[in-house]
């Protein structure tokens, strides 16, 4: 019984199901070699999807710079810094106890600080001459009275070491426009900020 079942011709065993385990054995090898071989898969790289941002980036930025700013924004973006600047002013003079100054053109406006009986220009910081946009102009207003602004700029608002200010109206005007933004500053330093019509 046992020779039927056992052939001495073959190493394989014979299973229930009449299948040799030499064919397991070679089907088990050639799926093993299968698995070896590399695979791509399809995508995009770490590196290329950062050029692309930096491509999109780039060029979103050109057409932000290619639109033409409103008039309004310009004026707000100005009379926001300045506004800033006159605060930032006043808390330096109380905290170091001296006076500062404010000197105007038509084009701009500088920070001064007395030092030796002397009024000097700031030149680096925050209270460096600051120069408006080639489209805006400016005029200065003392007690209602306009003061006339020229190249040679000096102390024209003062800011005390209490925090105290000369009271002034600082006009930005805008060539070619039917309105204008009014800074008016009362003696505690407070901007009160409005459109005007130009006369």
């Amino acid at each position: 019984m046992f020779k039927q079942l056992i052939s001495p011709k073959r190493t394989g065993f014979i299973q229930p199901s009449g299948r040799s385990t030499d064919g397991l054995a070679s089907l088990s090898r050639e799926t093993v070699g299968h698995a070896r071989l590399p695979v791509r898969v399809a995508g995009f790289t770490l590196i290329e999807v950062m050029i692309v941002v930096v491509i999109v980036a780039i060029m979103a930025g050109a057409v932000v710079m290619s639109i033409p700013r409103d008039f309004n924004d310009q004026f707000k973006e100005q009379a926001d810094r300045f506004r800033v600047l006159l605060r930032l002013a006043q808390d330096e003079a109380i905290l170091q106890s001296r006076e500062f100054s404010l000197g105007f053109t038509e084009s701009g406006y500088a920070f001064f600080q007395l030092d030796n009986n002397t009024w000097l220009a700031k030149t680096d910081g925050p209270f460096k001459a600051r120069a408006l946009p080639a489209n805006l102009s400016a005029e200065l207003y003392l007690e209602g009275v306009p003061v006339v602004l020229d190249d040679k700029i000096k102390p024209q608002v003062f800011i005390y070491s209490s925090g105290e200010v000369t009271p002034f109206s600082y006009h930005l005007l805008f060539p070619g426009k039917d309105k204008s933004i009014k800074l008016d500053v009362n003696p505690i330093g407070e901007v009160k900020q409005e459109f005007v019509d130009n006369e």
